[in-house]
């Protein structure tokens, strides 16, 4: 006859276990940005040019990035297009060498409340190495026009701040070189990481009864 734990040592051995199984893919999550409710204004953008925020991250997968488009636009026809670039030797967003050119989404709002754009990367966006970024938004059409949500004169996220790319004459709008810092001043965003890109397996409550027969 096999050896079996007593019956209230095996559920505690079991709860325990249970406890310790990470849910289908799921990964620890936090994030960075300054909150919608921080705005005190907005910046626009017209006939191909963008907004940018830089950011700190430390490597860990980018699972979202949020931004919020101003009320007015809540049925602009016009969407946001997403680039990323990293920081060159000056301190500037190196467009020459850009890590992400897209996707664009198309969201309405309620004509009353900011309207969120959530950029969610599936799976969760790989930066090369820690260090600083920027995220830039440009609208597409890249002729179009809206306004986000940002914080002026209030350094509310002092590892980063907003960078404006010029207009582009270019029919195929490219994100423009050099663009003109504003160091007082921020997008309001937000940045989700996740610290484990590998989903984890589930485990039901059989499999683990199975241990420990």
């Amino acid at each position: 006859m096999p050896w079996k734990l007593p019956r209230l040592l095996c559920a505690a051995v079991l709860a325990i276990a249970l406890r310790a199984l990470p849910a289908s893919g799921q990964c620890s999550t936090f994030e960075i940005g300054v909150p919608i409710d921080s705005a005190n204004t907005s910046g626009g953008v017209f006939l191909g040019e963008a907004l940018g925020q830089t950011f700190f991250a430390d490597a860990r997968p980018i699972e979202s990035i949020t931004v919020w488009r101003t009320w007015p636009y809540s049925t602009s026809i016009y969407g946001i297009h997403i680039y990323i670039n990293p920081i060159d030797s000056l301190g500037r967003p190196d467009v020459d060498h850009m890590l992400l050119n897209g996707p664009t989404l198309h969201t309405n709002g309620d004509g009353i409340n900011p309207t969120a754009f959530e950029f969610v990367f599936d799976p969760p966006l790989q930066l090369p190495k820690p260090g600083a970024y920027e995220f830039a938004l440009q609208p597409d059409p890249c002729d179009g026009i809206w306004d986000l949500h940002d914080v002026k004169d209030k350094d509310l996220y002092v590892p980063g701040s907003i960078w404006k790319h010029s207009r582009s004459i270019d029919p195929n709008c490219p994100l423009r070189r050099f663009p003109t810092n504003f160091p007082n001043g921020d997008l309001c965003f937000s940045i989700r990481f996740c610290d484990a890109a590998t989903p984890t397996r589930k485990s039901t409550w059989g499999s683990v009864k199975v241990l420990y027969r």
